[in-house]
This record gives C-alpha cells, structure tokens and sequence, in this order.
C-alpha cells in the first residue's frame, strides 16, 4: 500500500511537469488547472471544489516537498504497515489528510488567515510517523552511521521538520499529528483482550516476522497479521 502511495504521488507531481511543460502550447491556463487541485484557504473555497479535500494530500508542488514526504511515507509508512497492515496505512493516510485540511481551515477563522491554499501529504505522512512511534514504541531503528534508537527517540527529531512554517500550516501538521495518535491507541486497545488470552511465544513471533521477510508482509495469513500486530505491541510495551 506504501508503494502504491507513493506511486499516486509520484504520478501527480511528473503530471504536473509535463502540464507545465505543455500548457503554452496547449492553451492550457496551467496555474487554474493547479488550483482546482489544492486545498482552498477557506470553507466557503471548499464548499465550491470539495474534491479538493483528497485531492491536496496528494499534489506536492516542489520537489522538496515531494522528496521530504515520500521519504518519510516510506520509511514510517512501512514500518506501520508491518503492524497494521497496508489497508489501516491507507485510511489513515486519507484520515491524516483530512485532519489536518480540518486544521488548516480552523486557521481561517484567525488573524492569521492562510492566503494560499493547502498542498501536500505532510499531514497524512505526520499521522503515519506518529501512529508507527505510538503502536511500537520500543522499536528499535538503525540509523545508516549514526547508531540505533528506539521508535520514541527518532519518531520526534523526524518530526520536527514539519514545525518550522507558518501558523496555518503548523495547524495542519497538528490535525495530522493528533489523527494518528487517535488512530495507534485505537488500534493498540482493540489488540489488548486478545493478548490477555494468549501468551507471548518468541519462537512464534520469531517465525512470523521470518515468514513476512521472506515473502512480504501481504503473504501472512490475515490472523497471522493479527497476531504479529499483537505480539509487536506487546513486545514493544515491556521493552
């Protein structure tokens, strides 16, 4: 599901070039073909072109702003969706999204009113690096020359990106944010009662995550799926 994220993403942005490229030619007005993508700064905007509410999570207007979220869609992505499965990634992708374009339109009711409309995946890919933190938070991450840290310590510093800009935007990345915190603890307590029942076996949880390396995640069972989630959970908590 991370790959087919990533696609989508990739697929607008090389669309967009190429329109870019195109549009003299074309007679084509480029920058309202844009706008009919982005989130407009106000309701009444949305009200107008609510398509824009899914539409903006995946127009990246820069490259990067392309690079920044595609590589955190793929690192935190990923590492979600070993947990949760790719269909839990994909909603909250599209519920992180929604989050934040909630977010950013509460800006409009300030002083400090956006003046340019939304674009981006920053708010569904913050939602997805939060819930990976917040489901295994014992996870352990190797850090190419640096070292190995713990899902609490990198999930922060990998945030912190996101912060620097402006009022209106910073409200967006917080609608993200807490979108996936809401969505790790939901997931984490719906795992619980199964985990009171059956004891952690580690040669069981060691064969799981053999098998999902092998073959890919999608090849596990759907209670094998389950039963990884719960064990990584678990096995995250006490450590």
């Amino acid at each position: 599901m991370v790959l087919r994220l990533f696609i989508v993403n990739a697929l607008v942005y090389l669309g967009l070039k190429l329109l870019w490229l195109a549009a003299p030619s074309l007679g084509v007005d480029f920058e309202a073909a844009v706008a009919g993508l982005l989130l407009p700064p106000t309701f009444e905007g949305v009200a107008e072109r609510p398509w824009t509410l899914v539409t903006y999570m995946c127009t990246q207007c820069d490259f990067r702003h392309l690079l920044v979220n595609m590589l955190w869609l793929g690192g935190f992505g990923t590492l979600l969706g070993r947990d949760v499965g790719g269909l839990r990634v994909l909603a909250l992708y599209l519920f992180g999204g929604l989050a934040a374009a909630g977010m950013f339109l509460l800006s409009s009711l300030t002083p400090f009113a956006a003046a340019e409309p939304l674009a981006g995946a920053s708010g569904s890919v913050i939602a997805l690096t939060v819930a990976a933190g917040v489901v295994a938070p014992g996870r352990k991450v190797k850090l190419t020359y640096i070292g190995e840290f713990s899902m609490r310590q990198v999930v922060p510093l990998a945030l912190l990106a996101f912060f620097f800009c402006s009022l209106p935007e910073a409200m967006a990345h917080a609608g993200g944010l807490l979108a996936g915190i809401a969505a790790a603890l939901i997931w984490r307590r719906a795992a619980r009662p199964a985990k009171v029942s059956e004891p952690i076996m580690p040669d069981e949880y060691s064969a799981l995550v053999a098998k999902a390396n092998a073959e890919g995640y999608e090849a596990l069972l759907p209670a094998e799926q389950r039963r990884l989630y719960e064990l990584t959970a678990l096995r995250s908590r006490r450590g």
